[in-house]
């Protein structure tokens, strides 16, 4: 199999076109193809290690990959699809440890008051990092990567033989179908929201509420005109915050997971403890400052 190169294109984005006629699983297919270019684009960045967002934005491509793959199957017959999100899947995995590391060691994820009091256990977590990336290194330069990536264009390729019925029909017409669907269901787990409910409820609205944002990506990039209810300038907004909830319970769990030898050692312990316990409170403003938010979502619905 001939190798692909990942600057075919210089700006994914920019590159695509609807012109009339074009049957629904082509466009999708070219969407797709550019956004695992765009992701590639983003490798040499990781290697060098000059700034954690090039790691960030690598998996925000993937990501959406995978996600958008996940609301428009419609358009192909299943079977390669099941196989095309394993392989976004796989692709990710290796690289979420050196994520979680860069965000617990950024000084602009926490307070500074609780920032320097993590001082103590900054030289382990940067350790834990260097072998993390290490890691993270021999899996990029590896011929399973490289593999994998060939694979992938493949099952690309095989989607786009294998069309449904309805990948023949119109792009706008789908993904407006899916707006709408994608659209109800983040209004629906809005609406279950309330000062009762688990973190695990407030995540789910999170998903849901990228998943029409992903949508509204896509069909930026086509000129679709996907939109009703939430403005984009609210999903944003909304998404920002459910962001800053989500990164206070990362960090919670990541301090209990990663660093629990740390719990016992006399110069760190208690450092993690005043920093689990001033995250918990910070968790706990988060979650009421989303539950106002969407309080006056649900009232302007």
């Amino acid at each position: 199999m001939r190798e692909f190169s990942p600057l075919t294109l210089s700006n994914p984005i920019t590159q695509l076109s609807n012109e009339p006629g074009t049957p629904a699983f082509w466009l999708f297919s070219q969407y797709l193809v550019n956004e695992f270019q765009l992701a590639q684009l983003y490798e040499p960045g990781v290697l060098r290690d000059q700034e954690s967002e090039y790691l960030h934005q690598y998996r925000v491509s993937l990501r959406r990959c995978r996600s958008l793959l996940s609301i428009m199957a419609g358009l192909y017959q299943s079977k390669p699809v099941s196989l095309l999100l394993q392989q976004f899947k796989t692709l990710m995995e290796p690289t979420g440890k050196v994520r979680d590391l860069d965000v617990f060691i950024n000084p602009q994820s926490h307070d500074a008051a609780i920032f320097a009091k993590l001082t103590p256990l900054l030289p382990f977590v940067q350790t834990e990092r260097v072998q993390a990336f290490e890691l993270l290194t021999l899996w990029l330069k590896g011929k399973e990567y490289r593999e994998l990536k060939q694979a992938t264009y493949a099952s690309l390729l095989d989607c786009a033989q294998h069309p449904s019925d309805m990948g023949l029909g119109d792009i706008a017409e789908f993904a407006q179908t899916q707006w709408n669907e994608h659209h109800k269901r983040l209004l629906k787990r809005i609406d279950k929201v309330d000062a009762h409910s688990s973190d695990e409820a407030i995540h789910n609205v999170r998903i849901a509420g990228k998943k029409v944002r992903y949508l509204a990506d896509f069909g930026l990039a086509f000129k679709l005109n996907t939109r009703s209810g939430l403005s984009l300038k609210k999903l944003k907004q909304l998404q920002t915050e459910l962001g800053e909830f989500n990164d206070t319970a990362s960090q919670i769990v990541f301090c209990r997971d990663h660093l629990a030898p740390l719990q016992y050692e006399v110069q760190t312990s208690g450092a993690i403890a005043e920093f689990i316990e001033h995250t918990l409170e910070r968790h706990k403003q988060n979650k009421q400052r989303i539950l106002h938010s969407l309080h006056k979502l649900h009232r302007r619905k």
